[in-house]
This record gives C-alpha cells, structure tokens and sequence, in this order.
C-alpha cells in the first residue's frame, strides 16, 4: 500500500478546502498542531485523503469548535466545509481545556473558566458543552450556533450522502459501513438534549 498516512493511528489532521492555507495553519497553530504543520499544512490534506481512499479506507475528520478565533460566521463556515467535503466520519466537539493541560492552565489564568468547582464539575468536560468563555462571541450564542451547525451536519440525508461518497471513493462496502454507523453514533451524541444546551 503506497500510503504513509494509511494506518488508523498515524494520520491526526484536519482537511481545509477553500480556505486560505493561513488561516488553516493560523487555527492549527492556536491549538499547538504543529504535527499537521510540519507535514506540509492544508494543502497537502486533498492528495493524502486521496490516497487514504484509493486504500479503501474511510477519512475521519475531527473538528473542533471554539477556538479563540472562531466568530459565528467561522462556526458556519466550518460546518458547511464539513458538509462539502470529502471526510468520510464527522466528529465535532468543542474546544474543551482538560484539567492539567496547557490550555486549562492559560485559560484559568486568563479567567475564561466556567466551570472550576472539581470533582463536582468534572463531568461537564465532555466535549459536548461550552465550560470557558469564548473570545468573540458569549458563551450562549456559541451554544446556540453548535446546536444549529450540528442539527444541519448530522441531519439525516447528510448522513446518507456520505455514505454515498464514502462507497463511491473507496469501493468498499465495510468502509461504508463504518463510516455511516461511526457518523450515526455521532448523531446521536449531537443531538442529545445535553449537548450544548
């Protein structure tokens, strides 16, 4: 297999089509990817996703929403890039700043914590609620804006469509099913009531 990216646990990236390279390595940066970086940035992200597929493997991409420099228009932008997209998997989740890294430790300093009382709030960390304060937006508005940037990713005929591409670029049905279960079992994290409520 002609694919240095092809195992499961080796290839950690994000695919960025139709946005400026330095805006991708700007947000990549801000969360300490340098790994995808150093592997030569968004632009190489369409020609390994390609060669993942010609593999016969489903592309997995994880998002995260909330990063310091994420407005509402960037939120949208980043679901409907997800929709458009030749990622096969959609995991979404929220920046979460997980007690002893780098991030919580910026975070509390800065005073963005919303939730700091542990063990009790320990389970707020999920990854599927908002537990700091945003930059460029309040707390409730970007709750309000995942609800609405989920409710259209992981809607039904989306799922479908997916599916779809998924067979279509790999050729093979155990990919497909992967991809539509994994994207089924992320539906429904998404669109539980806790979830950014």
């Amino acid at each position: 297999m002609d694919c240095d990216f092809c195992s499961v646990s080796t290839f950690n990236g994000l695919r960025y089509r139709r946005r400026p390279a330095s805006d991708v390595l700007d947000a990549l940066s801000g969360i300490n990817k340098k790994l995808n970086i150093k592997r030569g940035g968004a632009d190489i992200y369409e020609q390994v996703f390609e060669r993942i597929h010609n593999a016969g493997i489903a592309v997995l991409g994880a998002f995260i929403f909330g990063m310091d420099q994420d407005t509402p228009d960037k939120l949208r932008e980043r679901a409907q890039f997800i929709l458009d997209s030749g990622v096969d998997v959609m995991q979404t989740t929220a920046l979460t700043p997980l007690p002893g890294t780098r991030l919580f430790a910026r975070l509390k300093e800065e005073g963005r914590l919303l939730f700091t009382d542990f063990p009790k709030d320990w389970d707020r960390y999920d990854l599927t609620e908002v537990v700091y304060r945003p930059k460029l937006m309040e707390a409730a508005e970007f709750s309000k804006i995942m609800r609405e940037c989920l409710a259209k990713i992981y809607a039904k005929p989306v799922l479908k469509a997916k599916a779809r591409q998924t067979l279509k670029c790999t050729g093979r049905w155990d990919a497909t099913e992967f991809a539509y279960q994994s994207n089924k079992n992320y539906q429904s994290i998404a669109m539980a009531e806790s979830t950014f409520a």
